[in-house]
């Protein structure tokens, strides 16, 4: 099969070439570079496991192969097997569609720290607050209702326009994580409130002190994305080093995933991780209409980029998390779904399901023990609209998930 030559982009913080001291990565400088011929997949890890040929790791809906690719975590040399499912990561290689070489993988988490506060869904690290959702990915820990304040964690996940952070994987901590002892504190969003001559600014509700930090070459500026390094001290966050992260794109093909922020109806137009979108009359959309998007709703856009902008020939609207209700027009399911059966058993003498075997067969290798317990409605739902690659699942019984579902 030919290779396609596109631009795959999926949500915010690729890491500039150039950080002071040598760090950053030097995959920005190539979605820069018009014309290129460069696949750069930005998402989350569906799926990793094994291989012959090293880890491969499903990222939206392609599998890629890692066995002469570089990994990097958050700038600093990783391995492979590193690699799990919910990471957010950038993949720099080549795909057809359905499988993928990667030459470079980079890991990138959102930010590291002690737990505050705990509500129903959320909780409060480093002064953001941070949301869970079904989706979310557990390690070191059976769930989120084993968290407790105090404990150490790693969130990766998607920024929101509202200042919280939906976590895609939760990683608990303990003294002897290398990656907790490596790295140490650090945090991930946009610069507000700078103060130059004071040598502080914020990101959420924490601030920051840079006076005695290893700076980028970027000019500190409002807006610009970056990664914080640091301890907290007293609610001030001592930064030892800033590293600048951009996620636009100027020129190529694309394929963002996100969470949509400054939406403008009258104009079509939203951000998606500081890049500008357009949609037009010829725009289709999947799981929706134009009338479900919303500040944000995730959704994945496809289109080209023409001097910064892209135009999104399909977008895909994500109808579990962040979505509206359209306020003009009614939702037309884009391919009507037979309605699911009533659980209860048609034939009494029917043999038992072994729900436990089930989901060991189906859906360990993807989310361990994390969405044991999930409703049979939200597992149809997933493998009907083949969210992270279930469409796989799709022989699967009513009966059969009724059984998951109920173990």
């Amino acid at each position: 099969m030919k290779k396609i030559s596109i631009v795959l982009y999926c949500s915010a913080l690729i890491t500039l070439a150039g950080c002071g001291g040598g760090t950053g990565s030097p995959a920005a400088s190539s979605n820069k570079s018009s014309g290129s011929s460069v696949i750069v997949s930005k998402g989350t890890v569906a799926k990793s496991v094994a291989g012959a040929s090293g880890q491969e790791v499903t990222v939206n809906s392609v599998t890629y192969t890692t066995g002469t690719a570089s990994v990097t975590h958050n700038g600093a040399s990783a391995l492979q097997t590193d690699l799990k499912p919910g990471m957010r990561v950038n993949i720099t290689g080549s795909h057809d569609g359905t499988t993928g070489s990667a030459t470079r993988v980079e890991i990138e988490g959102q930010l590291e720290g002690s737990v505050g506060q705990i509500a129903a869904d959320t909780f409060v690290l480093l002064g953001q607050t941070v949301v869970v959702n079904d989706q979310t990915v557990y390690e070191g820990i059976s769930g989120f209702s084993a968290l407790t304040s105090g404990q150490t964690v790693e969130v990766y996940g998607l920024p929101n326009s509202n200042g919280t952070v939906v976590a895609t994987r939760l990683e608990v901590k303990n003294s002897n994580s290398k990656d907790s002892s490596a790295q140490g504190l650090y945090i991930s969003g946009s610069i507000a409130s700078l103060d130059s001559l004071g040598k502080t600014f914020t990101i959420g509700t924490i601030t920051v002190n840079y006076s005695s930090a290893m700076l980028p070459v970027q000019t500190l500026v409002n807006g610009l994305m970056i990664n914080v390094q640091g301890s907290l001290v007293n609610g001030l966050f001592k930064a030892t080093q800033i590293k600048s992260r951009d996620d636009h794109v100027e020129e190529g093909n694309a394929d963002f995933e996100g969470l949509v922020s400054g939406y403008d109806a009258t104009a079509g137009t939203f951000i998606l991780n500081s890049q500008q979108v357009k949609i037009t009359s010829t725009t289709t959309y999947s799981n929706g209409v134009a009338g479900n998007i919303a500040n944000g709703v995730k959704v994945e856009v496809k289109g080209s980029v023409v001097n910064g902008v892209l135009t999104a020939n399909k977008v895909e609207i994500d109808r579990e998390h962040g979505y509206t209700a359209p306020t003009t027009a009614p939702v037309t399911p884009v391919t009507p779904v037979t309605p699911v059966t009533p659980v209860t058993p048609v034939n009494p003498v029917s043999p038992v399901l072994d729900g436990a075997a089930l989901y060991a067969q189906n859906c360990t290798g993807c989310h361990g023990s994390s969405k044991r317990g999930a409703s049979a409605s939200a597992t149809q739902g997933a493998i009907n609209s083949n969210r992270g690659g279930m469409g796989s699942l799709s022989s699967l019984t009513v009966e059969e998930i009724a059984a998951i579902a109920a173990w």
